[in-house]
Formats: structure tokens, sequence, C-alpha cells
């Protein structure tokens, strides 16, 4: 005891308690002043944090210290630790402190996002401080930004120093900082600023070498950042893709974040992707290969597809977007080309709800030929139900079988058109028993299908239709219309001449 407090020490003190965590053998010592430990220093050469934390329960410290350990419940080990404070703990006092420490962590707390796992040394007061980090398996817990809050890294190095001004004022640099896990790999410089009102001001620049578009969702920020309807629908969609090169910027006050007034501040994600794979819309067959670009800008997002493919169909100049990734009702819109074989565009139509809307008309159709197909989808994110769909397949040069029983319609060509709900044959043209064809009708959720065909027919072509005595005597062309219609699972067949 001390004419202003006390002082004690130990040498090679280890503890066993009842419960809690054993301290294995340390040395340290302290000085303390005051009744509530006003003024005091620590000087150590190993400390064991999980046990003295649990320890803090039985000495005689305030009870606001006691507390704040208890929540952050601190684990890992200090050495060469030198810690001096003068004031009332844990604030408002002035202190100052260095130490290497490792395999540190602490829970979040407050603004402060909680760790696991780190190494390196730290150097502080009261007034500024420098952390400096070479960790490896360390984790960060961000509660407040992700909904899978604990991100595992297999390495996280860099620098990270902080400075108080006036006030409740906090500046945070980042010189440099680099980070790697099985998901990513990049380094990230920037600084942010807290002036003791709002969320506070950022200057941040990221660069990603490497990303997997398979954990997308776990990186995505929570639906108070980005949106439910939107962190919903990208959480879903995207189900994989590789990148080589993600650039992110972020700079403003965030009172004002996405920046969709330029001037007040930015916000960017850029990426090239390849071999995406992209969920639109559920029933709707997926585009697969994606190679292309990914852009965040203020409040709006873009894919920017070189190519793709739909059911092994060639994609070219695919478009997704969101105009408003913040609006109280998200648009998504997709837009795009496709070349490939009718026979592909046919097994679209099968695998998508088209197939269901025209009572499955197409099951017994086949195709020989090419066609281009033009795609646009407008997707209301809060309710997928209204889902809007044009299409517009072209084709020449086709051999369509509509029936196995009929011979197929050769050089076929015309036009598909099809919404969410209707289906509609334009200028088809070809030849079918022998002379011209021309088809055309579609669909409608009241009626149901109803395709007219009207064309010139040679007897002779007809001919195994006609399995009669009587066919050898006819000769020449007939005239012909016919109506196919289904409606309610149900198919009726007209044939007039």
């Amino acid at each position: 005891q001390t004419a202003q407090g006390y002082e004690f020490g130990v040498r090679n003190l280890a503890l066993a308690a009842a419960r809690g965590p054993a301290m294995r053998s340390t040395s340290f010592r302290a000085a303390i002043e005051g009744v509530a430990l006003q003024r005091g220093s620590v000087q150590a050469d190993h400390i064991e944090l999980a046990p003295i934390a649990h320890l803090a329960e039985f000495v005689p410290v305030p009870a606001a210290l006691r507390q704040v350990l208890a929540e952050l419940s601190p684990q890992g080990n200090l050495f060469d630790v030198k810690f001096e404070w003068t004031g009332e703990l844990p604030e408002p006092a002035a202190f100052k402190a260095r130490a290497r420490f490792g395999g540190l962590a602490m829970n979040a707390w407050r603004a402060v996002p909680g760790f696991a796992g780190l190494s390196g040394s730290i150097e502080a007061s009261e007034v500024k401080g420098s952390l400096h980090l070479a960790s490896t398996q360390a984790e960060l817990d961000l509660p407040k930004v992700f909904p899978e809050p604990r991100m595992a890294l297999d390495a996280l190095n860099g620098e990270v120093q902080w400075e108080r001004r006036e006030g409740a004022a906090l500046l945070v640099r980042i010189p440099s900082l680099s980070y790697a896990n099985a998901d990513l790999a990049g380094t990230a410089f920037g600084s942010y600023q807290y002036t003791g009102a709002g969320p506070g001001v950022i200057d941040l620049s990221a660069q990603l070498s490497r990303a997997d578009g398979r954990r997308t969702a776990k990186y995505l920020p929570l639906s108070t950042i980005l949106g439910p309807a939107t962190r919903d629908w990208l959480a879903d969609a995207v189900l994989a893709g590789q990148s080589s090169d993600v650039r992110f910027r972020l700079k403003g006050d965030l009172r004002d974040f996405p920046f969709a007034d330029a001037s007040k501040g930015q916000f960017q994600v850029a990426a090239r992707i390849r071999g995406g794979v992209l969920d639109y819309a559920s029933g709707w067959p997926r585009i697969e290969g994606i190679d292309g670009e990914l852009l965040f800008e203020r409040d709006k997002m873009e894919i920017a597809g070189r190519s793709a493919k739909i059911l092994g169909a060639a994609l070219s100049n695919v478009r997704v977007g969101i105009p408003n990734l913040l609006a109280d009702q998200p648009l998504l819109t997709i837009n795009g080309h496709a070349e490939g074989p009718t026979a592909e565009f046919l097994a679209y139509i099968q695998r998508s709800p088209v197939r269901r809307m025209i009572d499955g008309f197409t099951d017994g159709i086949s195709a020989e030929g090419r066609g281009r197909l033009q795609l646009r989808l407008e997707l209301p994110l809060e309710d997928l139900a209204k889902t809007r769909i044009a299409g517009e397949y072209r084709f020449s040069g086709n051999n369509v079988a509509v029936d196995p029983r009929l011979p197929p319609v050769e050089r076929a060509s015309g036009r598909v058109n099809f919404t969410e709900s209707t289906l509609a044959l334009n200028e088809v043209r070809g030849l079918l028993f022998g002379g011209p064809v021309a088809v055309s009708g579609g669909s409608s959720p009241l009626q149901g299908v109803a395709i007219m065909a009207r064309g010139e027919a040679t007897l002779h072509a007809i001919g195994t239709l006609i399995d009669l005595p009587w066919r050898a005597r006819l000769s020449g062309s007939v005239p012909y219309s016919a109506t196919v219609a289904v409606s309610g699972g149900r198919t009726q067949i007209t044939f007039e001449s």
C-alpha cells in the first residue's frame, strides 16, 4: 500500500479457477492510485485476456469496467504490455498503451466490429493510435453490415490508424490492408470520419483479384442498406461466376448513400465476370456462361454480358439492370438476343411458363434449322408474379414437324411472338403437302390456342392420308384451310377444302 493507493506484482503466477478459464504462468506489475482507480500503470511480459477478464469479477474494479469486460469477452494473448492511465476508467480517461498480440478476439461492441484470431501490434492513446496486423485464420464480426456477420479470413495484413478530433469526432485511416479467404482476395485503402452525428463520412477504395460468385449472398449488405427486395433477388439469382478484377469505390457522407446526386459522393462496384449463372425468375430457364461486366453505380445495377447461353443457344448483348435499387417497387429488366437451333427455342418454351399458358401445344413439335430470339423481361422484385415478358423468335429455312402423322413443313420462315400470357404466329410460311402454306394464330388466356393454316396441296402429296380405293382416280391440287384449337387439354382439328 502506498500513500496514493497500492501496488502489486506477480512473478510466474498461474491460477486455476473453480470456474472460468485457468491462467498460465505470467509476470506483471501494476500501480494504482485513487479509490476509483483514477491513476495507474500496468506492465507485463505476457497477459492472457480471457482469465484476466474473468478475474475482474473478484477484484475491486468499477462496475462499469466489469460490465464492459463482460460484453467484450476478450480473448487472446498480449506480449510486452505497457498501459498507463489518468482518469476514471473506462472513460473519459487519458491513457497510453502499447503491446504485441496474438490470437486476439473480442465481441462486437457499440459501433466497433468484433474479431477473432488477430495478430500484430498496437500503440494507442486517448487521442490517436495505430494497429499493425499480420494475421492468419482470422475472423471479423460485422453484425451491422452483413446478415452472416462472421467473416472468416485466411489472411489479414496491413495497418489501421485512428485519431480523435474535437468532441466525439473520430478519424480512421487505412493506409493499406490486404485480405484473403476461400471466396475472395484483395486490398483496400482509405479513410472514415465520424463527426458525432449521422453515419459518418467515408473515402474508401478496394480491389479484389479473386471472387467467387457462388458466395455472393454472404457478402451482400443487410436489406436495410441495399433494400430487401433487391437483396433477396441478388441472393437467389446469382448462382455462379468468377471474377479476377473487382473494383470498389465509396466516397461521401453516408447519409446521402448511394449518392443518386453525383455532386454528393460516389458509390461504384465494377467487376469483370466469367462463367456467370443467373436464375433471374422462378420457372424460366437460367442464363448461363455469362461473360461480361457487372456494375453497381449510385442507385443502379447493370450486368452487360458480351456472351452467354440459354439452354445451349448463344446469347449476345445481354443487359440485366435495376434502374433504382432503393425504389419502393424496384424493377429488374433483362434484354438480350440469342441465335441457335430452333429446337433450342422449342426447349425454351417447354421449360418456361409459356408451356402452361398454351396448354402444351408445342409438346409434339420438332424442328430442324436455326433462328434468332429477342427477349425482354420486366420483373417487379416486390411481386414477381407480375413479371412481364416480351419475346420474338424469327426463323427461316426451317423444317418443322408439327405432328408425327404429318409430313414436315419445309423451308418454313416467320415470327413467333410471346408474352407472359400469350403466343402468336406471324407471317409463317412454308411448303406442306406439295404446295405453299401460310400459318397464323396463337393463344390467349381466355380462348386457349387457335392456329389457322391456309394452303394448296397436291393430291399426290396427301395420298398417304387418304388410303381409299378411289384415291387413284384423282389428280391435280386443291386449296384448303385447317384450324387447330386447343382448350382445357382438348384438341380439335378442322380441315376444309
